[in-house]
């Protein structure tokens, strides 16, 4: 999920800070005329976020990370302090880290269990790192809104143009591909998060004809490409935006009960699912039926390990049982990832991981809650959107998810500072 704050403490600024003046980034450019260096290379990175992210997917992490390492920069040459991270989730971030890496005690893959967990504890720490940048200008994140909103519509104008070539350049993209259409997805779901700070600073600075452009670009995208997650995403995300405007505290009990009850029951409900698989055999995608065997067996497989789970990273290990490989179709025996978030935590680390991962999503859901009101209902949609696309893709350990959810947040709060007068 994703990190939002109410305040905004320590934001940056040029003016009122002697140092800034004295600093070696400003003897080439007037700062009353041009941004620091630093902002100019972070409004680039930002700048083609809509257009790289939608045609490779996974550039969001390299493009996140490199934001983050720039604020950094620029937080210590031009503060000379380091930037203050959220201690809670850092703190809850270590424990599930180290819940991990005890994991490799009972797990089926001990070294691929320490392994995934490293890699994952490296992710966290760049996703904190990003949240943590307060070093944008107002002035610099409302141009950054208007050059990405911009890019979104040339990402999509190119988009369109490669349906129509039958995804020529997708399938040089992604090396001769036999299914190039499909390497849109991960953007368009991503897409899906990136709609809400967009849509919130035009609604925010009352340019309501550029929000309408900037929804209609992501509804042609998704219309275009073959991603029926983000085809799911957006309804939800929008439903769930007029029932914040409209109910803001009904929205919120039901999206925090809602979450608690899905994520406890989520092994029965997906066992009754995929139960009844075959009534939904002429409704579904063949992607979704893949979905319903997937979470048949690894369902199965919490059951028999519910407290500690399998090992972290090791869903694509756990045994498929030869009379459960009999009855499906799609399967591969070489095993896959659980295509959800949620299941994975209780396939791989229990209902001790579960505990952790529920209590995060209680605290975003907290400070969504603590959100000005003017942002609040537009953080609900985001909330609804990530749960939406954890529930069906990505792994835990996809550095690119974590960087979208963390892209997701800090351009909240931008939009936010930015409409301030």
């Amino acid at each position: 999920m994703f990190f939002f704050e109410r305040k905004n403490q320590n934001t940056f600024t040029h003016e009122g800070d002697g140092r800034v003046s004295n600093s070696f980034l400003f003897l080439f450019f007037k700062k009353e005329m041009l941004p620091s260096l630093l902002d100019l290379v972070r409004l680039s990175i930002l700048a083609a976020l809509p257009l790289v992210g939608l045609l490779v997917g996974p550039a969001y992490a390299s493009m996140a990370w490199a934001l983050g390492a720039l604020g950094l920069v620029a937080w210590w040459l031009l503060q000379r302090t380091a930037p203050v991270f959220d201690r809670q989730f850092m703190a809850l971030g270590a424990v599930f880290c180290g819940l991990c890496c005890l994991g490799s005690l009972w797990s089926i893959a001990p070294q691929h269990t320490l392994r995934a967990a490293g890699q994952l504890a490296v992710i966290l720490a760049a996703t904190l790192i990003v949240v943590a940048d307060r070093t944008l200008t107002q002035a610099v994140a409302a141009r950054a809104f208007g050059a990405m909103s911009l890019a979104l519509f040339v990402g999509v104008g190119v988009m369109c143009v490669d349906h129509a070539l039958h995804f020529a350049l997708e399938r040089h993209l992604a090396g001769g591909s036999p299914y190039p259409g499909t390497k849109y997805n991960r953007g368009e779901d991503y897409l899906t998060l990136l709609l809400w700070p967009l849509l919130a600073f035009w609604i925010l600075q009352a340019r309501y004809g550029r929000a309408l452009l900037v929804v209609l670009a992501v509804f042609v995208a998704v219309a275009v490409g073959l991603s029926t997650t983000a085809r799911l995403t957006l309804p939800a995300g929008f439903c769930v935006l007029l029932a914040a405007w409209l109910a803001p505290r009904v929205t919120m009990r039901v999206l925090t009960w809602g979450s608690v009850a899905m994520t406890v029951g989520l092994p029965f409900l997906l066992r009754a699912l995929a139960a009844d698989r075959w009534v939904m055999w002429h409704e579904l995608k063949q992607s979704g039926l893949h979905r319903l065997e997937i979470w048949d067996y690894m369902a199965a497989r919490v059951f028999e390990r519910p407290w500690f789970g399998w090992g972290f990273s090791t869903a694509k290990l756990v045994p498929i049982r030869p009379a459960e490989q009999r009855a499906f179709v799609f399967v591969d025996p070489h095993g896959v990832y659980p295509h959800n978030q949620v299941l994975q935590l209780w396939l791989e680390t229990g209902a001790a991981g579960v505990a952790l991962g529920l209590v995060f999503v209680l605290l975003v859901l907290r400070r969504i809650d603590r959100l000005p009101a003017r942002l609040y209902p537009f953080g609900c949609a985001a909330f609804a959107a990530a749960s939406v696309v954890s529930a069906s893709s990505f792994e835990l350990t996809t550095d690119s998810w974590w960087a979208a959810l963390a892209l997701t947040s800090v351009l909240l709060r931008w939009a936010g500072e930015a409409a301030m007068p």
